[in-house]
Parts: structure tokens; C-alpha cells; sequence
């Protein structure tokens, strides 16, 4: 699944902003200038089709979002009265050779209590303008299995993920000339749209001990990777193989993972969970299968890595793994390979990457495809985004060129550049 471009309306202080997204993202600027706000609405995106579409089904990549939870996040959209909407735009690659493109609509609203719309269509031929998309949504009323062909647009209304629309509607044969099975590819799409987690590893809390109760999931903050682990050693040798492969080829130092329970244990710790089993994790010394260096001893660095791989190790990984500031609590010379870490997932496990930051270091491993960073800016209020490459580094070449200074005139590397002011993305 390649998520291609993602519209945000009236979500929190997001405005009207559109992001065009690639294999892996960046999105830069300073606080409270909307970037971390664009994974919030992907991650309520998704959990709105979780619960809308799927009907509360069991989802692969995360525990299912309860009702409290969901409203929470429903109702922190910030809508501030009854005739206010928000809406989430989403568009998609087919996967096919079809050369088609799959838009998805969730529009959020109040009325005596918080409620949802969910459309989705397929267009012929790739780029399509979603303000054509957009037009025709609203040019039409909503009702319960609608379809509606318009040019080269086809829209369903509220129609569910389980239902074959293709049987349903077989008059769109003529349509979808070229790719019978069109509808059926984009449902399962939209199927692996369901619950991303925004991850925010703290290697801080992956030194504590935790308690066994067989987790399938890595929580956000990578806190019960001792419970993953553990799920992987009684369950899934296969996946324990495969991870163990991987860490070695991160750093020789290491042949695996040890856990240990506890002679003594906090209380604060043992009433934080609902089993008496608690242990802590270790990885194994390549030199001497008999060491362990315990959790408690191993770098910030070296424990951000595996909770990555635990991620991406999880039965069903998440198609979209979203990343918030993955430099805290790293040392910037590990940063660098953070960040390959990342690039060589995306390419081998065909995951998509959205991460925000703050540091100049990520920025800097973005230099070769500049057009994969988004930058924010928060002037008076209101939001901007722009694309570094096609926005702002080309603009800065021409006017270099018109005045006769060479390309290479900014001496500074790129994260600088952009430490400086020059490329927009900082506090007023």
C-alpha cells in the first residue's frame, strides 16, 4: 500500500494543508506549526475505517481501539460548534497495473454527538485531481451503498470492506475494462488502512522490567517489548529466528535476546500489571553465549534499534509505520544509522515512513531526495506547508542562477541551512 497524498481540513489548527508523501517522509518545522498533527490525522483516519468499515473487527496491526479511546480522539478534532466539518483526504496507489488511483473521504461532524461519513472511489488514471473527487462528493447527497459514475470517477458510499461490490454492482464492467478485479484490490487496500499507532520509542522505558501477558503488539513507546519477546520465545520461533538474524547484521556484538525474572520487584512495578510474572530482557554477548548485557546497560541507541525491529518483526507489520522525533534520547553520531536502519526497511519490508524532527542531523540524511521533506511554518496562526525540493530549493537555485552565484553557493549542508532560516521551518 503507497500512500500517496493526504488533504487535511479543519483538523486542530490544520486548516486546509495538503502533503505529498513518498517511500519515507519528513516532516520539519517548529512547535505547534502542524506536523505531528498530519500522523494524528492519519492515525484517526485509520481508526475511524477500523471502526466504520471493518465493524470492530480484529485488526493485525495493533489492539483494537476501545470507545473511550476512540472518542477521545474524536472529539479532540477541535470542532468548536454544530455547522463546522472536518475532513481527511487520502490517496492511494491500486497496486495493479491498472494505472489507477484510490481516493479515500472521512468527514468528521457534530451533531448531538460526534459522528462520521466515510466515502471511497477509484479514478481511471493516476493523478487526478482530488478537487475533482472532492466536487463530486459534494455534488451528491450520501446514502448507504450509493454509487455514482461521473468522467472517470467512481464513488462508494459507507459501502462495507466485507461486501464484493463487484457482484453487487455488475453493470461497472465497462468501467473497469482493464482490471476486472479493480474494486475487490482497492477494498484490501483500504482494509490495511485500519489502526496505525504512532510510535514514540522512549529506549528509557525498555530498561524497566515488564510483565508476561503474551503481547502480539509493540505499544507505542516500545515499553513491552520484555511481553513481545516473550510471545515470540512460546509462540512464533519464526519470527524470534528472523529478528535474531537482523540484529546481528545491526551489530555483531549481539547473537539474540536473554529474559530473566526478578528476585526482587518494585511494587510500583508489580501493581502495574495483572500477572505475577515479571522479567527484564538482555542480548546476548556474540563473544560469550553465557553474558548477557542486561537492558539496564545497553545504549539509547542500541535499544531504539531494537524496538524498530521489533515493529517491523510484529506478526503483521503496519503498511505506514509513523514516527514521531526519532533522535530523542540518541546520540546524534547514531543518528546516521537510525536513520539507514529506517531506509533499508522501507526498501525491504515495503513499509512507508512518516517521521517528524527537530534535528539537524536527520534533516541532513534527506539531502539526496530533498523532495521526500514537507516543511511547516506557523505565521500568525496560520499554517503552510511546502515541498523542500519543488518549493523552496528551487527557488533559491533560480535566484542563485539570475545572479550569476553557483549551485554550490550555500557552503552549509542542509540541516544547517535549515538551522539558519533559510529554507523556512523555524520559530518566528
Amino acid at each position: 500500500m503507497n500512500l500517496k497524498q493526504v488533504r487535511i481540513q479543519n483538523f486542530r489548527n490544520l486548516k486546509d494543508v495538503t502533503v505529498n508523501l513518498n517511500d519515507v517522509n519528513l516532516l520539519i518545522g517548529p512547535n505547534n506549526s502542524g506536523k505531528s498533527n498530519v500522523l494524528h490525522a492519519i492515525r484517526l483516519g485509520s481508526m475511524i475505517v477500523e471502526r466504520n468499515l471493518l465493524y470492530k473487527a480484529k485488526t493485525k496491526y495493533a489492539n483494537p481501539v476501545n470507545d473511550e479511546e476512540y472518542t477521545k480522539w474524536l472529539t479532540s478534532v477541535g470542532l468548536e460548534n454544530d455547522q463546522e466539518i472536518c475532513n481527511l483526504s487520502f490517496l492511494f496507489d491500486t497496486e495493479s497495473n491498472s494505472e489507477s488511483e484510490i481516493y479515500l473521504s472521512l468527514t468528521i461532524f457534530k451533531k448531538y454527538s460526534f459522528e462520521t461519513k466515510i466515502e471511497w472511489g477509484i479514478t481511471k488514471e493516476i493523478n487526478t485531481s482530488m478537487n475533482l473527487l472532492e466536487k463530486f462528493l459534494t455534488d451528491n447527497d450520501s446514502s448507504f451503498l450509493y454509487i455514482e459514475k461521473l468522467r472517470e470517477v467512481i464513488i462508494f458510499r459507507q459501502l462495507p470492506l466485507s461486501k464484493k461490490a463487484s457482484d453487487t454492482f455488475s453493470n461497472l464492467n465497462g468501467f473497469l475494462l482493464q482490471d476486472t478485479n479493480l474494486i475487490e484490490k482497492s477494498q484490501n487496500i483500504i482494509k490495511k488502512f485500519v489502526n496505525f499507532p504512532i510510535y514514540e520509542i522512549a529506549p528509557k522505558e525498555l530498561r524497566k522490567p515488564y510483565g508476561l501477558t503474551s503481547d502480539k503488539f509493540i505499544d507505542f513507546d516500545g515499553s513491552n517489548i520484555v511481553s513481545f519477546f516473550d510471545y515470540l520465545s512460546s509462540s512464533r520461533e519464526d519470527i524470534k529466528e528472523e529478528l535474531k538474524k537482523t540484529l546481528t547484521l545491526i551489530s555483531k556484538d549481539f547473537s539474540g535476546y536473554r529474559l530473566e525474572g526478578l528476585d526482587y520487584v518494585p511494587t510500583e512495578i508489580r501493581n502495574k500489571f495483572p500477572t505475577d510474572t515479571i522479567k527484564r530482557f538482555g542480548l546476548i554477548d556474540s563473544k560469550s553465549y553465557e553474558n548477557t548485557i542486561w537492558a539496564e546497560y545497553l545504549s539509547d541507541g542500541i535499544l531504539y534499534f531494537l524496538a524498530l525491529l521489533c515493529v517491523v518483526h510484529q506478526p503483521y507489520p503496519p503498511p505506514i509505520l509513523l514516527l514521531e522525533e526519532p533522535e530523542k534520547g540518541i546520540h546524534p553520531r547514531r543518528i546516521r544509522e537510525v536513520m539507514d536502519l529506517l531506509f533499508a526497511l522501507a526498501e525491504e519490508k515495503k513499509i512507508q515512513i512518516i517521521l517528524t524532527t527537530h534535528s539537524t542531523f536527520v534533516v541532513d540524511e534527506f539531502t539526496d531526495f530533498p523532495e521526500n521533506v514537507t516543511v511547516f511554518d506557523n505565521n500568525e496562526e496560520t499554517i503552510t506547508v511546502k515541498n523542500l525540493k519543488n518549493d523552496i530549493l528551487k527557488k533559491i537555485d533560480d535566484s542563485l542562477e539570475k545572479n550569476n552565484y553557483p549551485k554550490d553557493y550555500l557552503e552549509q549542508s542542509l540541516g544547517e541551512n535549515w538551522a539558519l532560516g533559510l529554507l523556512g521551518g523555524i520559530p518566528n
